[in-house]
């Protein structure tokens, strides 16, 4: 059964102007722990702002598939996207299984998504299906 789908859509300018003004302050409201060790100077290395531009759309692709948006519960940073040994990308929320258990009131869940980019724009797509 699917519970919530998300898309999102991120000019990847717009990003690199929030990492121009506020720098780690809006890395550290954006990024995750684990997120943040793959930063690297220069702080606005093209790599960078790619890499911080996807995981943004992701994260709003999966506030927008729990239908609660960011700060109702899960804030950007407690997102985490790893990519596997192949590149897949996969989404968790440590700490706040319990929360999205009850908020969808099933036992289980899995969260699928997937990110992309080109060069003007990053897009994020979500679904969470419950098992």
């Amino acid at each position: 059964m699917i519970l919530g789908i998300g898309t999102d859509i991120v000019s990847i300018d717009r990003i690199a102007s929030s990492m121009e003004s506020y720098g780690y302050k809006f890395i550290d409201r954006i990024l995750s722990d684990a997120e943040k060790s793959r930063i690297k100077e220069p702080l606005l290395d093209s790599s960078n702002i790619s890499y911080i531009s996807k995981r943004f759309a992701a994260k709003e692709a999966f506030a927008k598939a729990i239908g609660l948006g960011i700060g109702r519960g899960i804030n950007f940073n407690e997102i985490a996207i790893t990519n596997d040994a192949n590149g897949k990308p996969s989404l968790t929320v440590p700490g706040k299984e319990e929360f999205l258990r009850s908020h969808f009131t099933v036992d289980k869940f899995k969260i699928h998504i997937s990110i992309s980019d080109e060069s003007k724009y990053a897009i994020g797509y979500c679904l969470i299906e419950g098992v």
